[in-house]
């Protein structure tokens, strides 16, 4: 993507609104434009930053702006560690499946199991 696509995605991704794919190419192209980066800070400070120096509290913009990006990068972290526990599960219930047809199928044939046939099915 180019800047100006980037620049148009800031204030969704300040409102964490970006689905996960286009938070992890937003991130990727604000850690390399400094541009970007600073234009994201100018919004940041417009909006949310503001707030801060109203009520008097103190305000690092640079620290702010890493907690942003820290978390929005550890939350992209634990997506993809859930999206493949759920992918390993499913995975793990295809091949228990998978392992009980064979069994049964396995003791109809020895006859050990009555078969559907034997059942009248």
């Amino acid at each position: 993507m180019n800047c100006k696509e980037e620049e148009r995605l800031i204030p969704f991704y300040l409102k964490d609104e970006l689905n996960e794919k286009k938070t992890k190419e937003f991130l990727e192209h604000v850690k390399e434009c400094k541009s970007c980066y600073e234009e994201m800070e100018i919004q940041y400070l417009a909006s949310t930053g503001l707030e801060w120096l109203e009520s008097g509290s103190s305000f690092d913009l640079e620290c702010e702006m890493k907690k942003i990006l820290f978390n929005s990068e550890k939350k992209l972290k634990h997506k993809r560690m859930i999206r493949i526990a759920g992918t390993v599960i499913n995975i793990l219930a295809i091949a228990s499946i998978i392992i009980t047809l064979v069994v049964q199928i396995s003791l109809w044939l020895t006859g050990e199991v009555p078969g559907p046939a034997m059942l009248g099915l």
